[in-house]
């Protein structure tokens, strides 16, 4: 396979949800069809135990079976059955995220005040971030995928965090593409940062009082749609949903490494 061919199957693996190393591994074991994590290490040109944490992990997304051998062997699934699984299951989780917002709102007491506005497009995604950070008191939590932003996106984040405000993110996709993106949350505030493997979607809840969530076209990032909605009730609920998460995620710091 020549560099050129694997660098875009690289690209397009990362477009639909696995980290940069994750597609460098499975285009190199997809190659050999079986291999060990030593041999892949030393013909990729990595470290033995991040090969192998990436290993498992394709295993969990359905482009890699581990086999019962020792020392471990690790077998690449064809990619129409493990691309149509895994993107099949991120439109799945959209979804779910989707049905959990809308049966906690049935869930509102009749006379709850709930205001809703759609959000469509990144555009208005971005203003309305920037809009509801600024006016933040005490808590900002977020999950996204983990790109970049525009400017006013972080100036409202830096704004909030100088007057006291908490932010705690949690971001989809960490790889060597955009750790210092990820890294550059840090050092403003009290603001923390994990990761955990996901996609398609973005949630955050201002002061648990209001909360917005969107969906990203898996084919096409910059068309979103969602919902802004102002409810102490819902956001209360879907603070719970994100502590979840969180105490599953992996911590991002100024010294960690992949």
């Amino acid at each position: 396979m020549s560099r050129i061919t694997s660098q875009v199957n690289y690209q397009l693996l990362v477009s639909i949800g696995l980290s940069e190393q994750e597609a460098e591994i499975y285009v190199e074991l997809l190659d050999k069809q079986t291999a060990r994590p030593k041999q892949l290490a030393h013909d990729l040109k990595l470290m033995r135990p991040s090969v192998y944490r990436s290993l498992l992990s394709l295993v969990d997304k359905g482009f890699a079976l581990k086999l019962d051998a020792s020392p471990a062997v690790f077998q690449a699934v064809a990619p129409k059955i493990a691309v149509t699984h895994f993107t099949n299951s991120t439109a799945r989780k959209i979804f779910d995220a989707r049905d959990m917002t809308l049966q906690a709102l049935s869930l509102l007491e009749p006379r709850a005040h709930t205001a809703v506005e759609l959000i469509t497009g990144a555009k208005q995604w971005y203003q309305l971030y920037s809009q509801r950070t600024k006016l933040a008191k005490a808590e900002v939590l977020v999950i996204s995928v983990g790109e970049q932003v525009e400017a006013k996106v972080r100036q409202a984040f830096r704004e909030a965090a100088s007057r006291g405000v908490k932010h705690r993110f949690i971001f989809h996709r960490y790889s060597k593409i955009n750790e210092a993106i990820l890294k550059g949350w840090l050092g403003t505030g009290d603001t923390q940062v994990r990761h955990f493997p996901d996609a398609g979607y973005h949630l955050v809840i201002w002061d648990t009082q209001e909360l917005a969530i969107v969906a990203s076209n898996p084919d096409n990032p910059s068309e979103r749609s969602g919902m802004f909605i102002k409810s102490p009730s819902l956001a209360t609920a879907m603070r719970s949903y994100f502590f979840t998460l969180w105490d599953q995620s992996l911590p991002v710091t100024p010294t960690s490494f992949l």
